[in-house]
């Protein structure tokens, strides 16, 4: 199961940022290898921002030293 954060469009190809319960980590999966697709039950009210905030914090690289 993932929970999707993001939908992204790179190179010519959609990609699905989300959370991915198997890996516990925010991965990357193209759109075009989903094989199949449903929704959950569940609904998880405040992890939208929680894992934005994750998927963002990944993009900062910290200072070099000068």
């Amino acid at each position: 199961m993932i929970r999707p954060v993001a939908l992204i469009y790179y190179s010519e190809t959609a990609n699905i940022v989300a959370w991915c319960e198997l890996r516990q980590a925010i991965r990357n999966f193209r759109a075009d290898r989903v094989e199949h697709c449903e929704a959950a039950d569940a609904y998880f009210p405040g992890e939208g921002n929680r894992l934005r905030e994750l998927w963002v914090s990944g993009w900062k690289t910290p200072p070099t030293a000068a």
